[in-house]
Parts: structure tokens; C-alpha cells; sequence
């Protein structure tokens, strides 16, 4: 996306952190743009792009506003970041650090979190998991949010309890080294589970796979599967070559396919609710849940399958495969009165989170 000094110089100007120096999108106004390989940003910082313009408001990645900062007048922070350490640099340069975004839990940006106190100190807002609340600097003012979504209630496919195809898992091959899994532990403020292990969520993955392997009405889907599971010395190699059917090129079409989905979350942090839930929701396909201990704040119960209600994974597979139709259909009815209610958009929708930072946009201007 080319930027002239002309086009940007009388806009109230946001400099928008995703990374610029270790991010590929995260430059030349890349991350704004509408684009498939734009990754988890497509429809959600573009359209924020959109709208911001409609306020006077020009976004910009900090590459295009050190070009021009000499000739630009007061410009404000924000941060949708936690791996960088570009935010002291930023400041120094004269831009005032206004708002951070974390959508990460705590498994993968540990040195992140374990200075969470010091990165939230320098803005003045923290958009961030609400388990998080507690853990944040005091001088920052803490907003509770989950990862904004683009689906719209045209996209909503209600479920069929005659589908095709009976369970499916969606997920990558990402597992993590113990000390990682440790330090999620410690930073988690609630532990519904007796053992650091299965706050990180990856190993309980594992042992879907092993379990539902044995039936092939089971199929694995994502990334690196094809590849050894790390720490795990060759265990699983015989299950997953068993379901895995290979990556997915459009996730919500081959959700459509299923009765359920195993949504299950890298780990089980307060408020962290990733698109896992809310991409078997739309596609009508009913999840099986398992991460955020407090999802029934966010998404009804009457929704979903909470995993934590089953003693094993042989009476959840019994639950399953008895269920009648009446109940079956109880979860669709619910889930599209969700999908379809303010609740949802409040929580949810890009445009709610997009109009609360343009909000705290305009109160700097």
C-alpha cells in the first residue's frame, strides 16, 4: 500500500505496531490491506483501516511513520504485539503509547507475560484476555476482550443432524517444550485441573487423536502432521497416521461436513477464547469444548458440549454417538439464536471492537 507525505499529513495519525521488524505484514501498510495470505488479520485490521479513514483517522506501520515522523504532527501507540521490543524505540521517537492488544494466551510469548506488569505500565489501555486483569500494571486501564471475529449473520449454517460425517479436529502441530507448559501454569490465576500438564491443552489433543483414532469416523485436519510430534518420543505417530486427512483449505466449508467439533484451545486461561469455538459455532457444527474455564461468561452452554463434564473420553465418545435428534437439534436452535443476538455481536463482532478504538482513538486528537 503506497502513502504519500500529502496524503497523510493533515489525518490524525495512529501508528499501528504488528511487529514491523519481525512481522513480513507488519510494514508499508501491508497489514490494511484485504488479502488471503494476510493471515489472522484479514477483515479485522482492514476493515479498522476503513473505518478509522471515515474519522480522520490514518493508520500507519511504524516504518512509513519514521519516514515521514519530522514532518507529522502528534501521533499516538498502539500495539498489536507481544513478541517485538519495539516499544521503547516508538516512544522515544515522540509517539505517545495509547492502547496495547494482546489476543495471545500465555503459552507461546512467555518472556511476554513474565514482564507483563512492565509492558502494560506504558499504555494507557490493555486489551487483553480477562484473565489477564490481575496481572496487569496498575497504571494502565485493563479492557477484557476476546479475538474479534469477521463472520457476519449471513454466514451462519445451521446444523444437520443427518450430516454426513460424525467428528472432526482442526488443529496444528505445535507441541511445546514442558518448561513453556510450566510457566502457563504459573500464569494462569484459575487451575480447574490438578496438574501444571493440562493447563497447556496441546498434550489433551494428543489424546483425542489416540482415542478417537480407532473409529474411522474420526478425522484430523492441519498443519505439520505429517511431521513427529515433539517430546512425545514417536508415541502418537501410529494414531495420527491413521485420521489425518490432510490441511484444510477452507476450514468453515469442511467443518459443514460434521456433527462436531473437538474446539479445543492451546491452553485454559481466563477469557481466552481463540476462533475455535466460534468457527464450529457458524458452521452449524456443535463443539466440544475445552479452554477457557469461564466460557459460559461469553458463549451460553446451551451451545456447546463442555468436555469437563465427562469423567473420559469413552463416555464423551458414548454421549456423542447416543444423542438424539431433539437434543441434537436443542444445540443448532441455540447456537443460531446466539450467532444472531447482540450478546454475540457485543463480545465478538469486529465492528464492537472496532468502534471502541476508534473511541479511544479520538479522545487523543
Amino acid at each position: 500500500m503506497e502513502i504519500s507525505l500529502e496524503q497523510i499529513k493533515d489525518k490524525k495519525i495512529v501508528v499501528y505496531n504488528a511487529g514491523y521488524r519481525t512481522n513480513p505484514f507488519g510494514v508499508k501498510n501491508l497489514l490494511f490491506e484485504k488479502s488471503p495470505s494476510n493471515g489472522e488479520h484479514t477483515g479485522i485490521t482492514p476493515y479498522l483501516y476503513e473505518e478509522c479513514l471515515k474519522k480522520g483517522i490514518q493508520l500507519l506501520t511504524p516504518d512509513i511513520y519514521l519516514r515521514f515522523r519530522s514532518e507529522l504532527p502528534k501521533a499516538i501507540l498502539v500495539r498489536d504485539d507481544c513478541i517485538s521490543d519495539d516499544t521503547e524505540l516508538l516512544i522515544n521517537t515522540g509517539l505517545h503509547p495509547a492502547v496495547l492488544m494482546v489476543i495471545e494466551g500465555p503459552i507461546y510469548p512467555v518472556r511476554f507475560f513474565y514482564n507483563l506488569k512492565k509492558e502494560t505500565a506504558y499504555f494507557d489501555h490493555t486489551f487483553m484476555a480477562g484473565g489477564a486483569a490481575n496481572s496487569v500494571s496498575p497504571k494502565t486501564k485493563f479492557h477484557p476482550f476476546v479475538c474479534p471475529q469477521s463472520y457476519t449473520r449471513e454466514d451462519i449454517v445451521p446444523g444437520n443432524f443427518a450430516r454426513p460425517k460424525y467428528l472432526s479436529l482442526i488443529s496444528a502441530n505445535k507441541r511445546i517444550h514442558k518448561l513453556k507448559r510450566l510457566y502457563s501454569y504459573i500464569m494462569n490465576p484459575i487451575h480447574p485441573l490438578p496438574t501444571f500438564t493440562n493447563v497447556e491443552l496441546y498434550k489433551e489433543r494428543l489424546k483425542l487423536i489416540e482415542y478417537f483414532s480407532h473409529d474411522p469416523k474420526f478425522d484430523l485436519y492441519g498443519h505439520d502432521w505429517q511431521k513427529p510430534v515433539r517430546y512425545t518420543f514417536g508415541k502418537y505417530g501410529k494414531n495420527i497416521k491413521v485420521s489425518y486427512r490432510g490441511e484444510v483449505t477452507n476450514k468453515f466449508k469442511t467443518l459443514q461436513n460434521y456433527k462436531f467439533n473437538l474446539s479445543f484451545e492451546n491452553c485454559t486461561y481466563g477469557g481466552y477464547i481463540t476462533e475455535k469455538i466460534i468457527d464450529a459455532l457458524f458452521a452449524g457444527s456443535v463443539p466440544i469444548y475445552f479452554g477457557a474455564p469461564d466460557i459460559a461468561s461469553y458463549v451460553p452452554s446451551s451451545c456447546f458440549i463442555d468436555f469437563r463434564k465427562f469423567k473420559n473420553l469413552k463416555e464423551l465418545d458414548y454421549h456423542l454417538k447416543n444423542m438424539d435428534e431433539n437434543t441434537y437439534m436443542n444445540y443448532t436452535e441455540n447456537i443460531v439464536k446466539f450467532l444472531n443476538s447482540e450478546d454475540y455481536q457485543e463480545k465478538f463482532s469486529k465492528e464492537k471492537h472496532t468502534e471502541r478504538l476508534v473511541s479511544i482513538f479520538e479522545s487523543y486528537f
